[in-house]
């Protein structure tokens, strides 16, 4: 009977250990290996670290040709100390892989179009569009301009080696734990991995048009109408870059060819970016301000995410030092200051994403109409690995103009298959050089020449230095396009509907301490109508730049303090205005008493955005339902017309022979619709009790990987979308940065989150408090390690 005991709890040992070690799903979602999970020796205990953890004193760098030191702030921000570049960098990536190694990995699988080989099929349909858009394809050429490039390839490899070592000193219990939950271990990092990063951000900022509802709305509602609804250029405009003096070069101009019929039955691309990933940034010149010294302002607005995108942090040598904002894979920092200059971006949209109709030699697809002759279509073969299924392999269309990204095999969308996507990320960029440059800027000339190199994403690039200047340009690699090309989709047979040629570097729109007194940019119109070039995105801003530059007009003296408060400000400028146009319109003899208080509610409202309040909520409640009832006759037809913006929506609202075209046009009531869904949102509030901002909105941080435990929700936040404080659900201000550009410069900022990527450290979340107040941290801008350690910050010396 013993011995029967035994052979049985052997046996249910031998099958505990075999269930433990393998990994399972429930309920379709992949667990780990749970064995070794929950061990206390390995699992994910082991990634708890303790308030007071130390860091090491030394480390071991190898390739290094002499040690770097790196001091951790009390805030956990690191400062490099090197003797060269090589160096500097290599010690870099080890640094960035230390923090963020798991979001570094992640970023670059997702542009490549590799998440299906960690989560399986599920992900299949997605890492297909990154690649058929040409996501891998463009981070190819740029990492084989890159490689190619004296200065940028050996650090790029000496970045990617940092990386590596820092890789090659994990076991299973030191793995992040997302490796540990998703049961999978990093791989090795190379500049091709860095320059997916950038290929990543070119999506983020560029991945997105409106091609194909523009070309169906315009033939579908007419010429008069569609420019009533979706006009280039609606009034009240205020570009990034006015024209305040005559443009001092002769335009480089192409001739449009002939009237052409795009056709239709498109449907619309499934996989863009979303349009409002934006920013603000501005400067304020020396005669401005209370310190007679130039100040500068930048908040990045992208989704919130834990990690955060950007890593603060200072790179020094001897020749140079700069601190500011890097983001996980590339070399130097992105946002920041250094001795001499701050510099700051913001997303400058412009229409960089043309589809082409393909005319197909016959239902093979094997060739297609170039001019007067059959040009063979590429063949580009790539091949998936999908976690827990065989292989999956697909074949992509190329044109001369770029892939053919919907075809039968993909999107269900055989109309698609019609277009081939030209976009500007399949090309190459040197823009890693720039930023390189960027870091050790001195003077304005030295900011023109670094921004040479930075082709894409586009981006207004805000200048201050501590000579006095302030600048703004919008930099970009630009095709030079006849007035309205892309637009609408364009003919692949046409050759003179191909770019022909891009705007001159020195042609880009810049504006350099100008009579005002101040820049500023927040993602409207580049330009006004003066510059010589045509300018057009399908998606701008109209809120926030307004709610800048009225606010920098104030004729008084600027202060560090003031900076920091404009960047939080909740003004909603939408809702003001929005309000000016809907509140006239209600029949207020017909309101009920729940309705009139409503009513006197939104009339008394300053318009700033308080998460404890209900205004804001109760405005987009309406304004939502008010824009989705009048333009329902467009969602109504089959083929896609998209919507006309906010912006435009209200000035039709308020302007009422603009509204009697609509009207008539679409045969609706505005009047009875804006009083319906006025009705109806004040029987919400009736139904459900006051409605807060906070409540609706629901600010909040999400790990990158949607993992609940691992995100904070219903952030007190205040401000909207459409504000300066541009806040909304998980989407907003994905830093702060404000320098004063004294001698040395002073700094001060703020980040959603924490500067480690681990869920277990007390460093994941410990800034987000300060982030949605006013308070902000001092930047640490020193000068030496030793200046580091006399202020009693951590050290840890990289030895060769």
């Amino acid at each position: 009977m013993r011995l029967l005991f035994t052979a049985l709890l052997l046996l249910l040992l031998v099958s505990l250990n075999a269930f433990l070690g393998t990994r399972l799903e429930l309920g379709g979602a992949p667990l780990p290996p749970m064995g070794r999970f929950l061990s206390p020796q390995e699992g994910f205990w082991r990634n708890a670290e303790p308030v007071a953890a130390k860091r090491p004193a030394e480390l071991r760098l190898s390739g290094l040709a002499e040690a770097v030191q790196v001091a951790w702030d009390e805030s956990g921000v690191p400062h490099l100390f090197a003797r060269n570049d090589s160096d500097l960098y290599r010690a870099q990536g080890y640094v960035v892989a230390q923090l963020r190694l798991w979001q570094l990995d992640f970023i670059a699988r997702a542009a490549a179009g590799r998440i299906s080989e960690v989560v399986g099929a599920t992900a299949l349909e997605f890492d297909r569009g990154q690649r058929r858009k040409g996501m891998l394809l463009g981070a190819e050429r740029s990492a084989a301009a890159l490689a190619a490039d004296s200065i940028m390839g050996p650090l790029l490899n000496a970045y990617a080696d940092g990386v590596n070592q820092y890789i090659a000193t994990l076991r299973y219990r030191d793995l992040p734990v997302e490796y540990k939950l998703l049961h999978y271990r990093p791989e090795e990092w190379t500049p091709l991995r860095s320059a997916l990063i950038q290929q990543y951000m070119v999506d983020n900022l560029s991945g997105w048009d409106r091609d194909v509802e523009d070309t169906h709305a315009r033939a579908i509602l007419g010429e008069p109408l569609f420019e009533l609804l979706f006009p280039e250029r609606p009034p009240g405009v205020v570009p990034t870059v006015p024209t305040d003096k005559p443009w001092d070069f002769v335009p480089e101009t192409v001739a449009p060819p002939p009237a052409y019929d795009p056709g239709a039955g498109f449907t619309v691309d499934g996989q863009r970016s979303d349009p409002t990933n934006g920013s603000n940034n501005w400067a304020v010149h020396g005669s401005r301000t209370e310190s007679g010294s130039p100040l500068l302002a930048n908040d990045t607005h992208l989704g919130l995410n834990f990690p955060p995108i950007w890593i603060p942090m200072q790179l020094a040598t001897p020749e140079h030092r700069v601190f500011g904002f890097t983001i996980p894979g590339a070399c130097g920092v992105i946002i920041g200051h250094n001795e001499h200059a701050a510099f700051g971006v913001t997303n400058a949209p412009r229409d960089t994403r043309d589809w082409y109709r393909v005319t197909w030699q016959d239902e093979r697809r094997l060739a297609y109409r170039h001019n007067d002759a059959w040009l063979p279509v590429e063949h580009r073969v790539e091949v998936y690995k999908v976690r827990g299924d065989k292989p999956f392999t697909d074949s992509i269309r190329v044109t001369h103009l770029g892939p053919v990204m919907y075809d039968e095999h993909f999107g269900q969308a055989p109309a698609r298959a019609q277009l081939a996507l030209r976009w500007l990320g399949h090309d190459a960029s040197l823009t890693q050089k720039a930023l390189y440059l960027m870091n050790r800027v001195k003077d304005h000339a030295g900011y023109v020449e670094a921004l040479r190199y930075f082709e894409a994403p586009a981006q207004n690039w805000v200048f201050a230095s501590t000579e006095g200047s302030i600048a703004m340009r919008v930099q970009g690699r630009f095709p030079n396009k006849w007035k309205g090309q892309g637009r609408f989709v364009l003919d692949a047979a046409d050759p003179a509907h191909a770019w022909q040629s891009f705007i001159p570097h020195e042609h880009n729109a810049t504006q350099v301490d100008p009579e005002r007194g101040f820049v500023s940019s927040a993602n409207q119109h580049s330009v006004d109508e003066q510059y010589p070039y045509w300018f057009y995105n399908g998606h701008l801003e109209y809120y926030r730049n307004r709610s800048v530059n009225n606010s920098l007009a104030e004729q008084r003296p600027w202060t560090v303090q003031d900076m920091q408060a404009l960047q939080h400000s909740g003004l909603d400028l939408r809702s003001r205005e929005g309000l000016a146009a809907l509140l006239p319109l209600l029949d207020t003899a017909a309101l009920s008493a729940d309705a009139a208080e409503v009513y006197r509610l939104l009339r008394s409202w300053d318009h700033v955005v308080d998460h404890q309040r209900e205004e804001e909520a109760l405005f987009q409640l309406w304004f939502d339902s008010t824009r989705t009832a009048l333009w329902q006759p467009l969602q109504k037809h089959p083929l896609p017309l998209g919507e006309p913006t906010a912006y435009n929506t209200i000035r039709i609202l308020a302007d009422s022979s603009l509204r009697h075209t609509v009207e008539q046009a679409l045969g609706v009531d505005a009047r009875a619709l804006v009083q319906s869904t006025f009705v109806a949102t004040v029987e919400q509030r009736k139904a459900e009790g006051s409605i807060t901002w906070q409540a609706l909105n629901n600010a909040r941080v999400m790990h990158l990987a949607r993992l609940p435990a691992f995100s904070l929700e219903n952030l007190p936040v205040n401000g909207s979308g459409t504000a300066i404080n541009a806040q909304r659900g998980n989407h907003g201000p994905s830093q702060r940065f404000v320098v004063e550009l004294s001698s040395p410069p002073k700094a001060w900022f703020q980040l959603p989150g924490g500067l480690s990527g681990n869920p277990g450290s007390p460093r994941y979340d410990d800034l987000l408090a300060e982030w949605h107040t006013s308070t902000y941290r001092p930047v640490h801008f020193l000068s030496t390690a030793r200046q580091a350690a006399d202020q009693g910050f951590a050290i840890t010396t990289f030895k060769p």
